[in-house]
């Protein structure tokens, strides 16, 4: 478990660092968040929040195309909603956004609000995204390494998330192995250039469907070592992670947004090449992925249609992620997962 200073120095330069990797709107028009004391201070008929500030859990890429696809065909306008959407400097930073009120809503992965919470940072999931876990160690054929076993004092490449590295752990430990037996890097985006450019011998924080995708369809012949062999039960890869208090504040918010990112999963799972133009045609960078139609047509599948979180499931990843170690306390579902929200007005324009 991490000590608390280090995350909360994170959040000290969060407010620094969030205009980095956004559009010119985004920067002018961040959406902060009032502090919780003054949105309550007078009781009186709460109004729906109309514009949003969300930050994606990377730059635009496969996952997040749903969002971008709903953004760009008016979906989020249809209830009642203006979205900023930006990207994180480094992967790292997300969660910290959200924590200090840098941003309204961040996409993280649900392990890492568990973690944050244990920390003591007082956040909530309120939606999937992708309700699959994805997390794989991935490295080449040919390579010489036949199994996880192999690794040993060989390079691994990671986004950089902490969470990543206890879940990198664990999956080490299945073959005999620890951290100090491997030489780990943080490359941030660069994890299939990584691999290809021979940076590192296997990557891990990434997916079959996203980077697993992309190599494939570059030539190469990646193997792919899910998390799941490790024993780690399911859970929602990637959630929408806020501050109780902006739900608290407006209730129809978490039901209004993710109707939209709904349809948008609705609309790239139709037709994935309507979802890889909607990343290409985004103000923000995008991702560094050699085939970017193979990925999003592989990971349209795994978009959540509802948005639904099933807390039992989260329930299993706490037990599990406390036997690990990598919490200290069994934090309750009920502070990890928002409440149901009250149901949104009716939208405009559906399909």
């Amino acid at each position: 478990m991490r000590a608390l200073p280090t995350r909360l120095l994170a959040v000290g330069v969060a407010l620094l660092l969030v205009g980095c990797g956004t559009s010119d709107e985004a920067s002018t028009e961040a959406g902060v968040s009032q502090p919780e004391a003054s949105r309550n201070e007078h009781p009186q008929p709460v109004k729906p929040r109309h514009h949003l500030h969300i930050t994606l859990n990377g730059r635009p890429g496969p996952e997040t195309s749903g969002i971008l696809l709903a953004d760009q065909r008016g979906y989020f306008a249809d209830v009642g909603l203006k979205m900023t959407i930006t990207y994180p400097q480094s992967p790292a930073l997300p969660i910290t956004y959200a924590a200090s009120g840098a941003t309204d809503v961040v996409v993280t992965q649900e392990p890492e609000l568990v973690l944050a919470r244990d920390e003591g940072f007082s956040l909530v999931a309120f939606g999937s995204l992708v309700p699959h876990p994805t997390m794989a160690m991935i490295w080449l054929k040919g390579s010489g390494i036949d199994s996880v076993a192999d690794l040993k004092g060989k390079t691994i490449a990671y986004p950089g998330v902490e969470v990543q590295k206890d879940f990198l752990l664990s999956l080490l430990e299945t073959a005999g192995l620890e951290l100090a037996d491997v030489k780990l890097q943080s490359v941030g985006y660069h994890l299939t250039q990584a691999l290809e450019r021979g940076r590192a011998d296997a990557i891990f924080g990434g997916s079959s469907s996203v980077e697993g995708a992309s190599l494939e369809a570059s030539g190469l012949h990646p193997v792919i070592a899910p998390m799941t062999e490790t024993g780690v039960p399911g859970y929602d890869e990637l959630v929408f992670t806020t501050r109780p208090g902006l739900l608290a504040a407006d209730p129809t918010l978490a039901r209004r947004m993710l109707k939209a990112v709904s349809r948008g999963a609705a609309a790239v799972k139709a037709d994935p090449a309507a979802g890889r133009k909607a990343v290409a045609d985004s103000q923000l960078e995008p991702a560094a992925l050699q085939d970017m139609g193979a990925s999003v047509a592989a990971t349209a599948p795994l978009l959540s249609g509802t948005g639904d979180i099933d807390p039992a499931r989260v329930s299993k990843l706490v037990d599990w992620m406390h036997a690990q170690g990598m919490i200290g306390s069994e934090v309750p579902v009920s502070q990890l997962v928002a409440g149901d929200q009250e149901a949104a007005e009716p939208s405009q324009g559906q399909e």
